[in-house]
């Protein structure tokens, strides 16, 4: 192809090899002298389509160079069809055209493009006191030859998460590196033994996300979606609530997201923050708007906003990284648009067990049913804790399989309110979350890396509320990807 580039890292024989030498000479002291591209040729094995390599190509040719602002401009594209993540291999090489001391200098460039595999499969499994589950993706990349991507994810479980099924379509915006377009399809069906029944959620959704590369790997998704709950195989024992909203609940969103890391290692970061910020809107196609009176109308609406806020942040207490601080903070809102709209047991926020304040039985804190049997859920939720990680001394040498074990030090906290309450004792939502709070503290063992996420805590609950459930001493949770 005579409109892609070709790289090299090594020449094949002594004559390229002089030649190379002779036009980085030639290039490295005279950078500001005007040259033109003649052509690109692209070499090597590829599945990527002609009309996806030109666009990326294409200002190289017909922009103004001089000799500093053509290499930049190859090195930028070299380093963009990295980005796609299809290429193991994209570089360049340029070859001088006639004589050296032309202007503009004549040159003619070279891409050699060697592909990744195009299929990747990975599975995990993970084990916790009380649930096992096994999950695993088959991802096929370049699809169409324009670093599209189809995603097949599968998990099944023993406790919770029965099974769900996910299928995701990503595709580049206008061949950009930065924008995509997504389009997944999902059902799952979970066991929620902490409110007597069982979900089974169907759904599709349409997004467009943007990379924020100079924002600190920072990410914006917007689209919308349709789901459709159903709550199902309710228990004898299960609270009137729970029975109330039996069947099938549709839901109706367009939801934003942002992300942002500034944190410097992915497993123990000794400093930076991880920070999300989600935002959705959504209106519910359910049988309650259909069971309300004419004289409700403002009920019937059941229009919502759900926004969720969750920060963490590190810092290492030491200059070799032995002792780490970490604190973290999460707040939940879910506010009915008219005020009067009763929310949906899915949409709720929950609290306890090792997703956010361990020494708690899973989903056990806050608002239950008259008999304390099913945990109910809140409108708003704020919850945070610190730790400190600390590296075993002559436990965990460097380098050793030991290396990734650290020693954790942690508490955390917090308190979930629903609308009803506070609607009921006329306050607001900030002074009832801060009125009281749940809490515990523990001991525990850390071990990450690329294959095992382990943690072994012995917990102990300092604030507990009456209608909390509890949880303390040991627990364990382990994670093997492969």
């Amino acid at each position: 192809m005579l409109f892609s580039t070709d790289l090299f890292s090594k020449s094949d024989n002594a004559k390229d090899i002089l030649k190379q030498e002779t036009i980085e000479a030639i290039l490295s002291s005279n950078s500001t002298l005007p040259v033109k591209v003649n052509r690109i040729e692209v070499t090597g094995l590829t599945a990527a389509r002609d009309s996806f390599l030109e666009h990326q190509i294409r200002p190289i040719i017909q922009e103004n160079h001089t000799v500093e602002s053509l290499l930049n401009a190859l090195d930028s594209s070299s380093a963009d069809l990295y980005k796609y993540g299809i290429f193991n291999d994209a570089r360049y090489k340029l070859n001088l055209v006639g004589s050296s001391t032309a202007q503009p200098l004549e040159v003619t460039a070279q891409l050699k493009l060697s592909d990744t595999k195009r299929t990747l499969f990975e599975t995990s499994a993970i084990t916790r006191n009380d649930e096992g589950l096994l999950d695993g993706s088959l991802t096929y990349k370049n699809l169409f030859g324009g670093a599209e991507s189809l995603k097949l994810s599968a998990a099944i479980g023993s406790t919770r998460l029965l099974k769900a099924t996910s299928l995701l379509f990503s595709t580049p915006i206008a061949n950009s590196t930065a924008n995509r377009f997504n389009v997944e399809v999902s059902n799952n069906t979970t066991q929620n033994e902490w409110a007597s029944h069982s979900v089974i959620t169907n759904g599709i959704s349409i997004s467009a996300t943007k990379a924020l590369e100079k924002c600190h790997k920072g990410s914006l998704q917007i689209g919308i979606s349709a789901l459709n709950r159903n709550i199902t195989d309710i228990k004898a024992s299960g609270s009137d609530p729970v029975k109330a909203a039996s069947g099938d609940d549709g839901k109706i969103s367009g939801f934003f997201k942002y992300a942002m890391d500034t944190t410097d290692d992915k497993y123990y970061p000794s400093k930076g923050t991880n920070l999300s910020f989600d935002q959705e809107f959504f209106s519910r196609l359910s049988n309650e708007s259909q069971n309300l009176t004419s004289s409700d109308e403002a009920a019937k609406s059941l229009s919502f906003s759900r926004t969720l806020l969750n920060i963490k942040s590190s810092k290492a207490l030491d200059d070799k990284k032995h002792l780490i601080f970490n604190a973290y903070a999460d707040f939940g809102y879910l506010a009915s648009v008219n005020g009067a709209s009763k929310s949906h047991l899915s949409d709720r926020f929950y609290l306890g067990g090792h997703k956010n304040i361990v020494g708690f039985q899973y989903n056990g804190i806050g608002p239950k049913d008259q008999d304390g049997l099913d945990s109910l859920g809140g409108d708003a939720s704020i919850n945070g804790g610190i730790s400190f990680l600390a590296k075993l001394p002559n436990v965990c040498p460097k380098h050793s399989i030991l290396s990734p074990l650290r020693l954790n030090l942690f508490w955390n906290a917090g308190n979930l309110v629903s609308a009803a309450a506070v609607r009921s004792q006329g306050t607001n939502i900030v002074t009832e979350l801060l009125r009281s709070h749940s809490s515990a503290a523990g001991l525990g063992l850390v071990y990450r890396n690329d294959t095992a996420d382990v943690n072994l805590s012995y917990s102990i609950p300092l604030a507990v509320k009456p209608t909390d459930s509890v949880k303390p001493g040991l627990s364990f949770n382990v994670s093997i990807s492969w």
